[in-house]
């Protein structure tokens, strides 16, 4: 387990993939989160881990915190959600790996880097569980200490982008198309439920038969259309982009309002342009987890 206590009121949110580091510093007072900074830190391809170095050092030097929520690249780690028998606190990171392994969700050389309950029902826990290598750990926490920067928390894509897209107590159904340059997520958001997230190694400009068939399926399985339809991520703001996949899937799509749950603090820091607002949905919805 890879975890620490947080007890700053400044966190950052750092949306790491194989090219940038996405982040947007959050100010917590009370019920009140507002971004104090935000950027993006490409990282310098020379060599992976002093490339990753560089780009979490030079955030480190630019903001205020050492605190940091963080997403990993898909490449380098996964969530599971499991649920198992209610058990002691000491008990609890055998009987995920047993579940796991019973389940054909974890493979030899992988271990557990991060574990949390979400729910419990009856007398059994849901869990959310983080997924990687011995090397992929090894390497995160090596590079994380030498960068100066603390890691309170690791989140996945799908709880990130529902906390920055859909209102706090929104009631309505919702999917999520979070369109970037290789890849492309699809989050599906129903009320009081866990829904699954989707992931596929495709540009955002090749997701319209994709997007059609995740809204298919859900009305199949549920008897009800999705109450809307979100596009974020960096191709979010191509306009011609959302009018071809609206005309391609005959579904509205909305561009998302990042700042539903947070606001921008305007005395130190520019407000952050609508079109460019999009693609930091994953930075702000790891900024201001709880």
């Amino acid at each position: 387990m890879f975890s620490f206590l947080n007890n700053n009121k400044r966190v950052l949110g750092l949306d790491i993939t194989e090219e940038y580091i996405r982040y947007v510093e959050i100010l917590k007072t009370g019920n009140s989160k507002k971004i104090i900074s935000y950027g993006e830190e490409k990282i310098p391809q020379k060599e992976q881990k002093n490339g990753l170095l560089i780009a979490l050092s030079n955030i480190k030097r630019k903001t205020k915190t050492t605190s940091a929520v963080v997403s990993l690249p898909k490449n380098s780690s996964r969530f599971e959600f499991v649920l198992i028998p209610s058990v002691k606190e000491k008990d609890v990171l055998s009987k995920l790996e047993f579940r796991l392994t019973e389940e054909k969700l974890f493979s030899y050389g992988e271990v557990i880097m991060f574990y949390e309950k979400v729910e419990s029902i009856n007398k059994e826990d849901y869990y959310k569980v983080l997924i990687s290598t011995k090397e992929n750990i090894a390497f995160f926490r090596s590079v994380f200490l030498n960068s100066g920067l603390i890691p309170t928390k690791f989140l996945s894509h799908k709880d990130a982008l529902i906390n920055s897209c859909i209102k706090n107590g929104a009631l309505s159904s919702a999917l999520i198309c979070n369109m970037e340059e290789n890849h492309t997520d699809f989050i599906l958001y129903y009320p009081f439920e866990n829904l699954e997230e989707m992931s596929f190694p495709v540009s955002g400009q090749n997701v319209g038969h994709l997007l059609k068939e995740v809204y298919v399926d859900f009305y199949k399985e549920n008897q009800e259309k999705i109450g809307r339809v979100l596009a974020s991520g960096s191709l979010a703001n191509n306009k011609n982009l959302l009018n071809f996949l609206s005309k391609e899937t005959r579904l509205d799509i909305e561009e998302v309002n990042v700042f539903s749950n947070v606001t921008i603090e305007r005395n130190s820091v520019p407000m952050i342009p609508k079109n460019e607002s999009f693609k930091y949905a994953l930075a702000i919805g790891l900024g201001i987890s709880e």
